[in-house]
């Protein structure tokens, strides 16, 4: 009876084992994915907010400077894009933190850019940062649990 008893154990050992086995190759792939996703989106956001940094440049050399905050936003945005990019890409330890910084930034830059409603490349660079954001935040989520 005893033998039973300890064969219906180990059984349930084993699949409880298996079980959260699989639910941590579950969980770490998606947070391979959420780290890829916002990578990508890092990197893209960085390009088109680099971009509007020069349209704003050129605006400015024309005597718009109603562009200036919005060219140091974007220049920021670049930069911290590029960085979270980069710790995603690899999995760094500090991922979250720099992730949830870059969600914010973005969402400033965005900001920024929609006071230029009328501007073309203000809105590219404004749903760029949009974009960005999302995938930032949800990443910062994975991350912080890992």
């Amino acid at each position: 009876m005893q033998r039973r008893h300890f064969f219906a154990a180990a059984g349930a050992t084993v699949a409880s084992a298996v079980t959260s086995t699989a639910f941590a190759q579950a969980d770490a792939k998606s947070k391979s994915n959420s780290m890829q996703q916002c990578a990508t989106e890092c990197y893209d956001c960085a390009q088109e907010c680099d971009a509007c940094a020069s349209h704003c440049a050129g605006l400015i050399a024309k005597g718009k400077h109603d562009h200036v905050t919005t060219m140091q936003s974007c220049l920021d945005c670049a930069d911290i894009c590029r960085s979270a990019g980069a710790i995603s890409a690899r999995g760094g330890v500090h991922a979250a933190i720099v992730c949830k910084s870059c969600a914010e930034v973005c969402e400033a830059c965005a900001t920024a850019c929609e006071k230029h409603p009328d501007d073309e490349q203000m809105k590219k660079c404004a749903k760029a940062c949009r974009d960005c954001a999302a995938p930032c935040k949800d990443m910062a989520k994975h991350a912080a649990h890992a």
